[in-house]
């Protein structure tokens, strides 16, 4: 991405201003969409769903770090490392513009320590509320961070050793009194080292926090005691031996916990996934080979259904990310309210009938072909129904609402098999003829589907 400009050393308030500069707010976007690409097209990995959630945890709002360039920048930091090692990762995030810009830490000097970064490091990132750091602790580490600041140039991190407070830190009882020696010139920056080791030395702490986000990210937001016991303890164990991210999702989506029906379809969808799971799931395609404007374009109808749905990728409300993830005790079920659940229901008729598009150009599955490919039966509806509420659900429904879904919808309020079984045959034998996609689809295979998809069931994850 070029740099339409470089930034002064300090900023002012306009340097970062859309009215000013409003190409940044059109490659902010563009990025954006980008990312939901991405979301859209990923091959079968953990990797996309990990930034999701490493989003989160560091957050940041674009709208604040307004710098297109800061943003890429930090983007690419989380996806490179999503799956790799929590202690690099924080040490990364720590000397990231971005997160420079957006807590602060570029304004912490000698002399004038600001408290942000040092407050967040521990609460939000490492350590959690409550976990026993002072406002002391917050202080000292403040100082011990002070001079690691932007270089406006390169867009780069820089140690400024002149903004660097070189005086001894010490550290209270919760960090057993530990004193980081200061440092001169240079080797000031590497105080960071000493102040990695006594934040993870609280190892237990540390990799149980993380643990728990996990979990409720991928599991459940109720943790009670049996699960601290026998899944977070455990895994945290794994997590705290090398820090290494990957085998503890291994072990955790391995395991028999994760694999019981009680712990399947716990959590409401966050927006993203309402929106990309369709698309993903029914293999959604371009309608015609796109310009990348047009491309971008579809993309960005998408990403705004995120918005409208109160989760823009790139943009949580605050630092502590988006409340669904942390506030107790609705937590996910803070996505749901009688403003956003018609949201949603739109957004499922704008799916179906192929109204993300562009110029003439839409992103939208071939229903026909996809049932076709991925029903064992497709001409016997009670095998259809059967199989297709399962795939789209993840959870069995009853044979009465089978049976009534299949009448109201297949048979069209008929009583015979028949009715589905011979339009069904029709498409198959002709598939190109627009009275047998009408048949099959239009008037029964698409109202089925939207009642599918419409269901309490289709909200979970």
């Amino acid at each position: 991405m070029g740099k339409p400009r470089l930034l002064p050393d300090p900023l002012t308030p306009n340097d970062f201003n859309d009215s000013i500069n409003p190409i940044m707010a059109a490659r902010r976007a563009s990025f954006k969409n980008w990312w939901v690409g991405n979301l859209l097209n990923q091959d079968r990995s953990i990797l996309e769903k990990m930034l999701i959630f490493w989003h989160n945890h560091f957050a940041i709002e674009d709208d604040v770090v307004q710098d297109p360039d800061f943003l890429w920048q930090h983007f690419s930091m989380l996806r490179a490392n999503a799956l790799g090692n929590f202690r690099d990762l924080v040490r990364l995030v720590t000397i990231d513009s971005l997160m420079l810009y957006y807590l602060n830490n570029r304004l912490n000097v000698k002399g004038a320590p600001d408290e942000n970064y040092a407050r967040e490091l521990q609460e939000l990132f490492t350590l959690g509320r409550g976990s026993g750091y002072t406002e002391d602790d917050v202080k000292a580490m403040a100082n011990v961070l002070t001079g690691h600041s932007i270089n406006y140039t390169t867009f780069t991190y820089e140690f400024k050793p002149n903004n660097h407070e070189t005086g001894d830190k010490q550290f209270s009882a919760f960090y057993n009194s530990t004193k980081i020696i200061g440092k001169t010139s240079m080797g000031g920056g590497s105080e960071l080292d000493d102040l990695y080791n006594m934040i993870f030395a609280k190892d237990d702490i540390v990799s149980r926090f993380l643990v728990r986000k996990i979990y409720r990210f991928f599991v459940y937001y109720t943790i009670d005691q049996f699960t601290e016991d026998n899944v977070i303890i455990p895994l945290a164990n794994i997590f705290k031996s090398n820090w290494d991210i990957k085998p503890v999702l291994k072990k955790l989506f391995e395991s028999a916990h994760f694999m019981d029906m009680i712990s399947q379809s716990c959590n409401i969808k966050n927006p993203v996934d309402m929106v990309v799971s369709p698309f993903r799931m029914f293999n959604a395609s371009f309608s015609a080979a796109p310009t990348d404007e047009q491309k971008y374009n579809i993309w960005n109808s998408i990403r705004n259904q995120m918005v409208v749905l109160q989760m823009e990728p790139g943009n949580p409300p605050n630092v502590a990310g988006w409340q669904a993830y942390y506030q107790e005790p609705q937590y996910y079920e803070i996505w749901i309210n009688s403003d956003t659940y018609p949201k949603r229901m739109a957004m499922i008729d704008t799916f179906i009938t192929g109204n993300f598009r562009n110029s003439g150009i839409s992103l939208k599955p071939d229903f026909l072909a996809w049932v076709d490919a991925n029903i064992s039966d497709p001409a016997d509806p009670n095998v259809l129904i059967s199989e297709l509420s399962a795939l789209l659900l993840g959870l069995d429904i009853s044979t009465a609402v089978k049976n009534a879904y299949k009448t109201s919808y297949l048979l069209t309020g008929q009583v015979t098999d028949s009715y589905w079984t011979n339009a069904w045959n029709a498409w198959k034998s002709a598939p190109t003829v627009p009275a047998n996609i009408t048949g099959a689809y239009d008037n029964r295979l698409k109202p089925l589907i939207i009642q599918l998809l419409k269901l309490e069931e289709f909200q979970l994850s």
